[in-house]
């Protein structure tokens, strides 16, 4: 059992065996057709829904006819759940061809200016966060 010696992203060698090899689903980067990128935005809570709505609207407006993308594979945005600590939003969109550098810069270029939206807008990022709410024996609480 003769081993595999393929090289990782990262530049080192990783010995893998044959048998291993032939078990193991096998992912090759360098034959997708597009990179994915899929992250989240938290926004606070205290996000009045017009705010929420006008966020994921900026992020749309945003990701419309961006670099690299194909329109058969359209970016999508969702307020899409309650956080412990922030209201959540989250995009997808795919990037073509699948030219990692050039997919960073445009990954950059995207962020900064959601930054940028966002701050005109007053809408902010949240930050994690704890709530503490004291009372009296009397259920009354304190001012």
């Amino acid at each position: 059992m003769s081993p595999c010696v393929p090289c990782m992203l990262s530049g080192h060698q990783a010995t893998i065996s044959n048998e291993q090899m032939a078990n193991t689903d096998i992912e090759n980067i360098s034959r997708r057709p597009h990179i994915r990128q899929l992250f989240n935005i938290a926004i606070r809570y205290d996000t009045p829904l017009e705010k929420v709505e006008r966020a994921v609207n900026i992020i749309k407006g945003i990701l419309e006819n961006h670099e690299g993308m194909d329109p058969e594979f359209t970016p999508r945005v969702y307020f899409n759940k309650f956080n412990r600590d922030s209201l959540n939003i989250i995009i997808v969109f795919w990037y073509h061809p699948p030219d990692y550098w050039a997919f960073m810069a445009e990954s950059q270029r995207i962020n900064k200016q959601i930054m940028r939206e966002f701050e005109k807008e007053g809408i902010k990022f949240a930050l994690p966060s704890t709530s503490v709410s004291l009372t009296r024996n009397d259920e009354q609480p304190y001012q």
